[in-house]
């Protein structure tokens, strides 16, 4: 994995809030970070794939459920 800034969009944009993601060379595995929480939209192949929320703070994971659109899948 690698920094895939052009793998998502969306979120907060101000300093120490901005979502950070990695990714596959091929993007189909994208790893996203979200400071503050919020929204961002997934791009490219890992979009068409399956989908977990991670807590770090407590380790639970669930499953996340992402809204499709014209340029990938929108997580809120």
């Amino acid at each position: 994995l690698g920094p895939a800034d052009d793998a998502i969009s969306g979120g907060e944009t101000a300093p120490g809030r901005l979502p950070l993601a990695l990714a596959t060379p091929e993007r189909d595995v994208v790893a996203v970070y979200l400071p503050v929480g919020g929204a961002v939209t997934v791009h490219g192949a890992a979009a068409g794939g399956t989908a977990t929320w991670f807590d770090p703070r407590t380790g639970e994971t669930r499953p996340a459920q992402g809204q499709a659109s014209a340029d990938g899948v929108r997580f809120d």
